[in-house]
């Protein structure tokens, strides 16, 4: 495998020791990971629980800041409807707008996003 063209420019302008087919896999290992953090300016970020969840265009909790505390930097997951004992945990991986599109788009947006085909309770098998 070939490491792509910013791989390869990140490892000689920073001089980074790592190969840069190495780069290519920690750059892709984050961007299927990361989550929407603001909007303007747009800027990405990992969070370690959330990147331990499954997809579902049907979540059952949600990740939100926790917007009028204290703690408004803190990240808490929520739930959006009862869970049952044993039920897995689910979250979107899609932004809430992007839950309101049909099913092929939301298919085709977590496809080119996060490189997987969405065979949830609402988008069903292909």
């Amino acid at each position: 495998s070939t490491p792509s063209k910013s791989a390869q420019t990140l490892v000689n302008e920073l001089k980074l020791s790592a190969s840069a087919l190495l780069v290519d896999e920690l750059i892709r290992a984050w961007i299927l990971n990361c989550f929407d953090h603001t909007e303007k300016p747009q800027g990405y970020a990992a969070y370690f629980g959330a990147s331990f969840m499954s997809h579902s265009c049907h979540p059952n909790a949600i990740w939100s800041f926790a917007e009028g505390t204290k703690a408004e930097d803190t990240f808490v997951l929520r739930a959006r409807r009862d869970i049952q004992p044993g039920e897995e945990i689910c979250i979107s991986y899609l932004p809430e707008q992007g839950l309101l599109h049909a099913a092929a788009a939301r298919k085709r947006d977590l496809q080119s996003s996060k490189s997987f085909v969405c065979t949830c309770e609402r988008c069903g098998p292909d």
